[in-house]
């Protein structure tokens, strides 16, 4: 693939199994943190405000408990929806922000994979390079350097084969250079 094209790549659901299960598993954690933080801030506002407000100088002391409890459901659907909101721009935040974390990680992942194939067909001749910002590379340096030292003993096993060739060799030995260098060239 080339650079221009490597540059461009827009599909954002490159492996989407492993990027969905990504995405949901994340989501899952920061929704249940964000619905305990949410509720131990509701309940804590809730139990602050009550406190000064039925402290002796609060003006809540004066009233009687039906007006307490109106005036808690009326704080509850005041500071609730607010919550549940914070709540919902923060997860939908989280959506996008997971995707492009697990894009930049599937997509050297299905990099990876498919240069593995080609290479499993004879093909040690690629390179294997990522985005700005992907990860893995160390694995894709490590990748290359695997393929040119294999491209490397392929050459000089395929070179002193030519030079056994080249000698005098009985029949039987010929004939097994001669599959001996046929597999090679596959490659």
């Amino acid at each position: 693939m080339t650079d221009d094209m490597q540059s461009k790549r827009t599909k954002y659901f490159v492996k989407p199994g492993f990027q969905k299960k990504m995405m949901i598993l994340m989501i899952l954690l920061v929704a249940i943190a964000v619905n305990l933080v949410g509720g131990l801030c509701f309940g804590l506002i809730t139990a602050t405000l009550e406190d000064e407000l039925l402290s002796q100088n609060g003006f809540l002391h004066s009233m009687d408990y039906t007006q307490i409890a109106l005036l808690k459901t009326k704080l509850f659907e005041y500071i609730f929806p607010r919550i549940l909101m914070a709540e919902a721009v923060t997860i939908f935040v989280l959506s996008f922000l997971t995707l492009r974390l697990t894009h930049h990680i599937a997509g050297p992942v299905y990099r990876i994979e498919s240069n593995l194939k080609e290479m499993a067909e004879g093909n040690f001749s690629l390179k294997t390079t990522f985005r700005e910002g992907d990860e893995f590379k160390e694995l894709a340096d490590a990748l290359n350097n695997f393929s040119e030292v294999i491209c490397d003993q392929q050459e000089l096993q395929k070179s002193k084969i030519s030079q056994l060739l080249a000698t005098d060799l009985t029949k039987e030995q010929s004939r097994l250079m001669s599959e001996l260098e046929q597999t090679y060239d596959k490659f």
